[in-house]
């Protein structure tokens, strides 16, 4: 039977954007998936467009915080909470996915039930799609962690994550922080295709997101911790 994928979708105020990767998700070749989009309190009309949708694809699921969490990774805890999926995927409101993706993903769990987690390449695009970049990783090796870094598209097993939960301490690099401690613990795989599209633009988060070296969060930060014992183990740094 083909597993139930839970793709997370956290949002808030991205009406210009979101219609294009809920579309992305319905032109999914892989039918068995919930897409939980997790409103925190939109003041444009992102409930408007995400209901327009849910009403007649029930495989899209939409909730609506009370209060702001102004918080994306207690919004990923609580999509983790409400996902009834095996596997959980990652799908920002303002990116897309190749119509394969989850297809493919999902295939290589088939293929070795070992995998904890499958990453791909990613493509950078414009605010219309266009690309700009082409971001290639490195096959998974348990003994390269620090060149690994978080990968777009992901999936992993929702028993695996929930050991670890997303790290409330580090908004916006949560899902890197994931990332690593599953790396640094279970088997992974890398699919060498382009299967995610992540739309740069002037108002996404990663534009606001300190580099490691320079964050002052490298305390709570479970993907530095990781990257830091890791580089010092191959370089034999004291």
């Amino acid at each position: 039977m083909e597993p139930l994928v839970t793709i997370m979708m956290p949002t808030k105020n991205r009406a210009q954007f979101i219609m294009d990767a809920i579309i992305s998700m319905l032109n999914q070749s892989y039918y068995n998936w919930e897409l939980i989009i997790l409103d925190d309190c939109s003041t444009d009309n992102t409930e408007t467009i995400v209901k327009s949708v849910s009403e007649f694809d029930k495989r899209v699921r939409y909730f609506r915080n009370s209060e702001p969490l102004n918080s994306i990774p207690k919004s990923r805890n609580k999509i983790l909470e409400l996902s009834r999926g095996d596997l959980i995927g990652h799908l920002d409101d303002d990116d897309l996915l190749r119509e394969d993706a989850i297809e493919k993903t999902v295939s290589e769990f088939l293929l070795d039930p070992k995998i904890a987690l499958v990453y791909s390449d990613f493509l950078v695009v414009d605010e219309n799609k266009n690309v700009v970049h082409e971001d290639i990783g490195i096959d998974f090796d348990r003994n390269k962690l620090p060149w690994m870094g978080f990968r777009h598209f992901t999936i992993y097993k929702k028993n695996v994550a929930k050991t670890f939960g997303f790290n409330e301490n580090v908004n916006g690099c949560e899902d890197g922080d994931l990332f690593m401690q599953i790396a640094k613990e279970f088997d992974c795989k890398h699919i060498p295709e382009f299967l995610y599209l992540y739309r740069s633009h002037r108002t996404n988060f990663g534009h606001e997101r300190h580099k490691c070296e320079e964050c002052n969060s490298q305390n709570m930060c479970n993907f530095f911790r990781i990257w830091n014992e890791e580089y010092r183990k191959i370089y034999c740094v004291n």
